[in-house]
């Protein structure tokens, strides 16, 4: 999720910092009432009232980021260098905010159930924001045939979808990357250019 801050009037913004204040210290009940959450998820819409107020800067001051992107998993990371190469927002203006950084895959690691099959178009999004090198530095697996098949329907039926990278005229159709590298390399390739990481 991509969040673009906004200075208002001075009134406004001292009035919508008190009540996102007020809110996040309130019960669950009221707090699902005055954000329009179900009760279910009342307590997650508190935390997040109260990392916003943490990214909020002083009412007479600059606000520090334009730019504040929820979530460094790979979406989000890959999201703050393409704003970054595009040139739309100056690095230091975006934060990437999360628990904490993603940790940093290591060859002793085992391997991670969770993977990504990238396409081409893919690689090469990786490769412009610069994170593809260390991806292929470490454990990218090519494939060179996919089947897709609805659950309802026979895996050897008529109606499956098979792709083959000797049809297309490639050595392969992309590659498989575990959620782990692939995370690790974005989240690099992100801080090396200048985004900000934000604990919360």
């Amino acid at each position: 999720v991509v969040c673009r801050s906004a200075a208002g009037s001075g009134r406004r913004a001292q009035s919508r910092h008190a009540a996102i204040r007020f809110i996040a210290h309130c019960e669950d009940g009221v707090v699902a009432r005055e954000l329009g959450f179900r009760r279910t998820y009342a307590a997650l819409g508190a935390r997040l009232a109260a990392q916003l107020i943490a990214c909020t800067p002083p009412l007479n001051s600059e606000p520090q980021f334009d730019v504040v992107i929820v979530g460094a998993g790979p979406v989000g990371c890959c999201v703050a260098v393409l704003l970054v190469t595009a040139g739309v927002v100056r690095p230091e203006r975006i934060a990437l905010l999360d628990r904490q950084p993603p940790p940093s895959p290591t060859a002793a690691d085992p391997i991670d159930l969770r993977v990504f099959a990238l396409s081409r178009a893919s690689e090469r999004i990786l490769l412009h924001v610069g994170a593809w090198p260390a991806i292929a530095a470490q454990r990218a697996s090519p494939y060179e045939r996919m089947t897709v098949w609805h659950a309802n329907v026979p895996p050897r039926s008529a109606d499956v979808l098979s792709f083959a990278a000797d049809e297309a005229g490639e050595p392969n159709l992309g590659h498989i990357v575990e959620n782990r590298v692939l995370q690790s390399a974005l989240y690099v390739a992100a801080t090396g250019a200048g985004v900000a990481f934000v604990a919360g």
